[in-house]
């Protein structure tokens, strides 16, 4: 029995002073912002819970992020946000504009937890961050909590902010016989910045949009959505269900361009995104979407343009996360 108290006492308190280790770990800057670095012997992830939580950098060990963030904007890194389309007022960004408490839930993995926001959305959120143990790979969770007495319709958003060069590739749904679109009103989709190929589009960051934004989705089931610079890729992925109903007309991955230059943001950035699937969420109930994002820098297609970036990114899936 003293044996057994012996070894409880040990193993307890090896287990708190791993605790201790994990949680001392020192906050360092990047980008004027105050976080933590995820490392493993490949990859690198900064992630930050003040002002706000995100995720403000994703590069390969002695590489460069392809993340668009500067230090007087909010739209930047990877961020939530979501859906809530029988509100009468936007407030699909405001449960992520809340500072957010960190916890750490082991050596590579971050949860932050933040403020909730009562009077606008009536949600809080929280996001979850996991840097692979030995892959390039970032898992992200994304969770959206009802904090109001009466049922809400969301859905999830994902959100990756890149800067204004290198393209972002949309595939297209395979699962139809037609090809579907999703544009926004009053934009057209003829544009200097896209290319239409016959499995993908592609949108070129570095062509200035002909008004102050553009916007392009589709209904595609393949779950991901790209962006290429310098070689570097970054792609990510979450689980398409079939049959669910989705915001934006439909849309489940998307492309966002703008231009820049007024009052709302000086400079020029854009957006690869998901939409999750719309559902009634319960009083105190929540909606999850959960996210994997990849860094590749040895994927060269045999065909420039949309479609040999496509034929690539499908014959090279995601690795598969064993947890």
């Amino acid at each position: 029995m003293s044996f057994a108290r012996s070894t409880f006492s040990r193993f307890t308190y090896l287990l708190m002073l791993t605790m201790i280790t994990v949680n001392a770990q020192e906050a360092e800057t990047y980008a004027n912002h105050d976080g933590w670095w995820l490392r493993n012997v490949r990859a690198e992830a900064f992630v930050c819970a003040m002002p706000y939580p995100r995720v403000l950098a994703f590069r390969l060990r002695g590489g460069h992020s392809p993340l668009f963030v500067t230090d007087d904007f909010d739209l930047i890194g990877m961020r939530s946000r979501i859906h809530q389309p029988e509100s009468d007022t936007d407030h699909s960004q405001s449960p992520a504009l809340q500072p957010a408490e960190a916890t750490w839930l082991g050596e590579r993995s971050i949860q932050l937890l933040a403020a909730p926001d009562i009077d606008k959305s009536g949600l809080r959120l929280t996001m979850e961050v996991t840097l692979h143990d030995t892959l390039p790979l970032l898992r992200l969770r994304h969770g959206f909590r009802n904090l109001r007495e009466e049922p809400q319709l969301l859905a999830a958003w994902a959100i990756l902010a890149v800067p204004d060069s290198g393209i972002g590739i949309l595939p297209y749904n395979h699962q139809s016989f037609a090809r579907r679109l999703i544009h926004f009103p009053g934009l057209s989709i003829v544009q200097p910045c896209v290319d239409y190929g016959k499995h993908a589009l592609t949108v070129d960051y570095a062509v200035p949009p002909e008004q102050n934004w553009f916007k392009i989705g589709t209904d595609s089931t393949a779950g991901w959505v790209a962006y290429v610079k310098d070689n570097l890729v970054i792609r990510s992925m979450v689980d398409v269900p079939r049959d669910a109903t989705f915001p934006e007309s439909g849309a489940t991955v998307t492309i966002f361009k703008w231009r820049g230059g007024n009052d709302w943001q000086q400079q020029p950035f854009g957006e690869i995104e998901h939409n999750g699937p719309l559902r009634t969420v319960a009083s105190g109930e929540s909606i999850v979407m959960d996210q994997i994002v990849e860094l590749r820098d040895d994927l060269l297609p045999d065909a420039s343009g949309p479609d040999g970036w496509h034929k690539i990114l499908t014959a090279t899936p995601i690795a598969a996360w064993a947890d």
